[in-house]
């Protein structure tokens, strides 16, 4: 037995260590990182466009009833998340990342004139990090018109160690209180923390609750996390998984009833949802869910559109999710087609009398094979249906792109469409690392729909507002 032992026991241990090593390099691999959409670090920024650009003059342009309005001064902003006070619909506020930011400071813009207008301001971060950025800002109002928010902080001075940081401001952005502590923190090479999204809304108590979920990846898996806070986000819960099996990129929202729901990508190729009633203590699962195609070509451990060169983008088929009446959901993504259409729009809505969703509704009307994606949604209140998106139906070359405006006046059974960009711009002349954005958004202020998104027009990182007055729409 013994000798039979030490013959076998050699290869076994080489084995082992073998596939050890193995999962060890696959876990950190470049192509995994790739996949996990993290923002690209400052770094990459400067060495494609060495300085930033300071602009000298507002850039506001109108045309066919749209304004187009550039909402930085600085150059090297992406990604922006735009909401509206409900307190008063002339002030708007835009989070996004800053390529040039300050360290230990996040960057928000403000509106007090419906859009026209914009104002940079300072959100700092955890001082937790003697020396930190931040990545994937998102923020709401909550019901008492603070706004609320939170983004990933990245140590500069060890790349494993970050955080969820939360801050609330209110006075319209003027001021902020940071959390110290963080939502949740990592600080291991194989774990990175990913979009994060917040809700926030009283309960039966009076008492304003905030409501978190994000995207942990862990390897070669990736699991979706959840905290709340019934002390308006002076304190949250310990982190608790909804989902831990290859799920990603969550959004959360609340209905009249107080009950939550989590809607996220599971597997690359379906939307998921689970429900919680009791605050997100227990989530349960709801059967039905949308069979998608993911947006692009999977090339090197990421999906890409525009991919005929080194200049291909980043894309993801997130769902973006709003509250449709009191209970419903608008759920828009964007998916590839079967005649080779790598990426169009789709809308569909989650009924929550029956729990199942309707069935998915192409928005774009072109008859290309071109280009759409990165949608965002917003109802009026009549419940028409408006969806944003970056679109190339303009270019037979599938390169140059616009912002177009989709929307539904009959519950999302038909579309119609409207360019709301005035001038295109080649996504491959400012991508860094492949990206340019992960998301775009769009809000009402009043009649207004506002829009907003990262757009290259200047061959650099910018945001611009497109303005659109329905009123006057209606009319022409």
């Amino acid at each position: 037995m013994y000798k039979k032992l030490t013959k076998i026991l050699p290869p076994v241990i080489s084995i082992v260590l073998f596939a050890s090593v193995f999962i060890y390099y696959t876990l950190n691999s470049s192509d995994n990182e790739k996949s996990l959409q993290l923002s690209p670090e400052k770094i990459y920024y400067s060495e494609r466009f060495k300085e930033n650009t300071s602009y000298e003059n507002n850039d506001i342009t109108e045309a066919e009833n749209i304004l187009n309005v550039r909402i930085n001064d600085n150059t090297g902003v992406s990604e922006p998340t735009i909401i509206c006070s409900p307190a008063d619909d002339n002030i708007l506020a835009v989070a996004a990342n800053n390529f040039s930011g300050k360290e230990n400071f996040a960057t928000i813009f403000i509106s007090t004139d419906r859009g026209i207008n914009w104002d940079e301001k300072q959100i700092p971060l955890s001082a937790k990090f003697e020396s930190s950025t931040y990545s994937d800002p998102f923020i709401e109002f909550d019901p008492e018109g603070n706004i609320v928010f939170i983004a990933v902080q990245r140590d500069l001075r060890n790349s494993n160690k970050e955080g969820l940081c939360y801050a609330k401001s209110s006075n319209n952005g003027n001021n902020w209180i940071t959390n110290r502590e963080f939502v949740d923190y990592n600080a291991k090479e194989i774990i990175h923390i990913d979009k994060p999204k917040l809700v926030s809304c009283k309960n039966s108590k009076g008492q304003n609750q905030v409501f978190i979920t994000w995207t942990e990846f862990k390897g070669l898996n990736s699991l979706i996390f959840f905290a709340g806070s019934t002390d308006g986000g002076s304190t949250f819960s310990s982190p608790k998984t909804i989902d831990q099996n290859r799920v990603k990129f969550s959004s959360i929202v609340t209905n009249s009833n107080n009950e939550l729901f989590a809607v996220y990508l599971k597997n690359d190729n379906e939307i998921r949802i689970k429900k919680s009633s009791d605050n997100g203590i227990n989530w349960k699962e709801i059967n039905s869910k949308i069979s998608i195609n993911p947006s692009g070509t999977f090339s090197n451990g990421q999906y890409l559109i525009k991919n005929n060169s080194e200049k291909g983008i980043r894309i993801n088929s997130e769902p973006n999710v709003i509250l449709s009446g009191n209970s419903d959901l608008s759920i828009t993504y964007s998916s590839g087609s079967e005649n080779n259409d790598l990426s169009d729009i789709y809308y569909c809505k989650f009924i929550y009398s029956s729990s199942e969703f309707s069935q998915p509704v192409k928005v774009n009307s072109d008859n290309t094979n071109t280009d759409q994606f990165l949608p965002a949604i917003s109802e009026d209140k009549s419940g028409n249906i408006f969806i944003v998106y970056q679109d190339s139906r303009d270019d037979d070359s599938n390169i140059l792109t616009n912002t177009y405006l989709s929307y539904s006046t009959n519950g999302g059974v038909t579309f119609a469409d409207k360019k709301i960009s005035l001038k295109s711009f080649d996504p491959g002349n400012i991508s860094v690392r492949n990206y340019i954005s992960d998301h775009n958004s769009c809000v009402f202020s009043g009649n207004k729909l506002i829009a907003v998104w990262t757009d290259g027009r200047n061959n650099n990182f910018d945001l611009y507002a497109g303005i659109i007055d329905l009123d006057e729409s209606a009319n022409h």
